[in-house]
């Protein structure tokens, strides 16, 4: 019966005897080829993937104007206590505050302090106008 060489042996050489450098790394061919297939992997991701959408002509990037939206206004919120938790439109601010360019028409405001009841309104936001709305947060 003989024995089988497992990978990276190198029991049937005789004693103090070595197997050539090279030959020791070649035992490890398999480990190595799938350390190989990593490496181009991650490289291929941040030479190519990773920069896809930095190519301008596939997907421009958009001018962004300084100028006021046609038909906005802005809203100020003032409540008393102050400090009150303000939501508007996804955005999360701490009264008293002002939100610009903000599309003419109704939209809801939610504040909310601690100790204090949470309360939704309806504000109406004028072409070309600030729009104050104060509230007396109540318990």
């Amino acid at each position: 019966m003989t024995k089988q060489k497992k990978l990276g042996s190198v029991s049937n050489l005789p004693k103090g005897k070595k197997k050539p450098f090279w030959d020791r790394i070649w035992d490890y061919k398999p480990y190595m080829i799938v350390g190989i297939i990593i490496i181009l992997l991650i490289i291929i991701y941040f030479a190519i993937l990773k920069n896809i959408d930095r190519n301008p002509e596939i997907n421009p990037t958009p001018t962004v104007s300084q100028e006021k939206a046609p038909d906005t206004g802005t809203l100020e919120v003032i409540t008393e206590p102050s400090g009150a938790r303000i939501q508007f439109k996804n955005k999360f601010q701490m009264a008293p505050t002002t939100f610009e360019n903000i599309p003419e028409g109704e939209h809801i405001i939610i504040l909310s302090m601690p100790g204090y009841r949470t309360v939704e309104k309806t504000v109406t936001i004028e072409k070309d106008s600030t729009t104050t709305f104060e509230y007396q947060m109540e318990r």
